[in-house]
């Protein structure tokens, strides 16, 4: 992680924590991927194989959070924090504006065990969440192997509340599985979800955002953004993602 300054304090959205939970795995039997990975820029990592959530990283400082930082300097690789312990984390109700809207990590290390503090700036005032199970993510599955990189790069813009009202209305056509058919094929970027089984089909197009003057008017050509750049992990291995969320 070159550039990347390290400290003992790490601020992280938690709506990026939400995210990455969501996206996380419940199957205990890939416990490696049943858990969050928040890295020392804030960012959060979240898979099971099928869908991976990668956070941008948190550009406010941490100087401005009210907590003096203490433990040990968060490990390269980052953090990994349980599935369950993520929901114990986001019971905290942060501020909605500055800092505050942040948690603030910090990270012990043990020679048997290794633990998370959390912080969390609220209407009533700092309060702590301490003395959380958590391990350095040295061996959490490489993401770098399906993350877009350099011109295979593809940013498309859709309205996110059409998609949520679509894959309602496709609920009921994905037969036992659920399972929807994507494909994206058209010059002007629309892509068509198809579902159902047993010969009920079908099929609805989406069209992309039309987007403001000064962005890149091809929706398939390659755009600057804020996408974070992958990351060379441990070696692991996961199956390839339909689906790539990043905030």
């Amino acid at each position: 992680m070159e550039g990347c300054e390290m400290s003992n304090l790490v601020l992280v959205d938690p709506r990026a924590l939400r995210g990455a939970m969501v996206c996380a795995s419940g199957d205990e039997s890939r416990s490696e991927l049943c858990s969050v990975v928040i890295r020392p820029t804030g960012a959060c990592v979240g898979t099971d194989g099928h869908r991976l959530w990668v956070s941008s990283p948190v550009t406010e400082s941490v100087e401005d959070f009210p907590v003096v930082p203490d433990g040990d300097v968060f490990p390269e690789s980052g953090i990994m924090v349980s599935r369950d312990l993520c929901v114990e984390i986001l019971k905290l109700k942060p501020a909605k504006w500055g800092v505050g809207r942040f948690y603030a990590f910090s990270f012990t290390r043990g020679e048997v065990r290794s633990s998370v503090t959390v912080h969390c700036l609220g209407k009533k005032g700092l309060s702590s969440l301490g003395n959380l199970d958590a391990t350095s993510a040295d061996e959490y599955p490489r993401i770098d192997r399906v993350w877009p990189k350099g011109d295979a790069r593809v940013r498309i813009s859709w309205d996110a509340s059409y998609l949520r009202d679509i894959a309602a209305a496709l609920e009921s056509f994905g037969g036992k599985h659920g399972r929807m058919t994507l494909s994206v094929g058209r010059s002007d970027g629309a892509f068509t979800l198809e579902a159902g089984d047993n010969g009920d089909r079908v099929a609805v197009v989406l069209m992309p955002l039309r987007l403001p003057d000064g962005h890149e008017s091809n929706p398939f050509g390659v755009m600057p953004g804020d996408v974070p750049e992958a990351e060379v992990l441990p070696a692991g291995s996961l199956a390839a993602f339909p689906v790539a969320v990043t905030v």
